[in-house]
This record gives structure tokens, C-alpha cells and sequence, in this order.
């Protein structure tokens, strides 16, 4: 997990000039033109992620289950946030997506919720930050 913004204060990608929400939608626009992929690019406008950290330590509480529960919350936020334009910074959002998951999956949803709450994947995520740091990752696909 790269987790690419903290929040918008901190925020600046100067090759697309964006620093606010609103500057993320027209690059949003132009992926979906690009790969032909359906995004709601109006979320961002609508009710912008205000951090991308939250999804992250979900998927690592996902994680704490099995890799299977980690992949498959990681498709299912992009989906949501992608293809549904849910803001996946809101816990409830998050705890949708899980009780999907659990639906489909041998997977605890209250244990999910559990750790949430307890911060217990907060720390894979900040090993994963640090990863990102040495490697010196600072672009991700869109």
C-alpha cells in the first residue's frame, strides 16, 4: 500500500498540477478516456476522499485475515471509490465494503471491525510507507 495522500494540506502532484480535490477529477477523465475503464470522476467534486490512508489500513485489517480477504478489499475499495464514487476515507464506507467481503468470503467481519477500531493494521501500513520511501516510489497508476 503506497498510500498516496495523507491528506490535502500535504498534497501536490506537480506533473498533473494538482493540489485539491477538485484537480483530481479531469485526471480521473482522462484515465477513463485512456483505458476505456468507467471511473466517477464526480466524486470529486461530490464528496472527495479527504485521505487515502483510511482504505489502506482496511485493506491491512482485511489482511490480518488472509491474502485472499487482502486482495479481494483491495478490489472491491477501488471499486467503490472507482466505479460507485463512494468516498472510501469514511468508516462506514469502509465497514460496506467488509460486510461485502464477509458476504462472499469466509471472512469475520466483526474481528474486521475490531482491528479498524484498534489501529491493528496501522502498523503493516507504515511498513509499507516505509518501502515506498526507500524505494522511492512516488507514482502510482491511476
Amino acid at each position: 500500500m503506497g498510500g498516496l495522500i495523507s491528506n490535502w494540506n500535504n498534497y501536490n502532484d506537480t506533473i498533473n498540477s494538482i493540489s485539491r480535490p477538485l484537480q483530481m477529477g479531469p485526471l480521473w477523465m482522462q484515465a477513463h478516456h485512456i483505458s476505456g475503464m468507467p471511473m466517477q470522476d464526480r466524486i470529486w467534486m461530490s464528496d472527495p476522499p479527504q485521505s487515502s490512508y483510511p482504505a489502506c489500513v482496511a485493506v491491512k485489517c482485511a489482511a490480518l485475515q488472509s491474502k485472499d480477504a487482502e486482495e479481494k478489499y483491495l478490489r472491491y475499495a477501488r471499486e467503490a471509490v472507482m466505479l460507485k464514487g463512494l468516498n472510501i476515507a469514511k468508516q462506514n464506507v469502509l465497514f460496506q465494503i467488509a460486510e461485502q467481503l464477509a458476504d462472499e468470503i469466509n471472512f469475520d467481519l466483526q474481528q474486521f471491525k475490531e482491528n479498524y477500531a484498534s489501529g491493528a493494521g496501522i502498523d503493516a501500513f507504515k511498513k509499507d510507507l516505509q518501502q515506498v520511501q526507500y524505494k522511492n516510489i512516488n507514482r502510482f497508476p491511476a
